[in-house]
């Protein structure tokens, strides 16, 4: 379990420039894709309130894609928090 966590704490590192990285460019959809990875990892480190926030945005983000079935996707993970 230990070396689960340890993975999730590395994989967020990796997302966040990699989200860094998508908002640079202004492609909000991989911006969107990273900030679901970013809610999973939280999610699974017991921080839900951070898993919330990307949740949200990862919502926002697809919305403004106009790719609704995603953001449904995200908002259906916020809800299983």
């Amino acid at each position: 379990a230990r070396a689960a966590l340890g993975q999730h704490i590395e994989a967020l590192e990796l997302f966040e420039q990699s989200l860094a990285a998508f908002e640079a460019i202004g492609a909000d959809y991989g911006a969107a894709l990273t900030l679901s990875d970013i809610a999973g990892s939280y999610k699974a480190l017991g921080q839900a309130e951070r898993a919330r926030e990307a949740y949200n945005r990862s919502a926002d983000r697809y919305r403004k894609c106009g790719v609704e079935a995603d953001a449904l996707k995200a908002e259906q993970g916020l809800a299983e928090i």
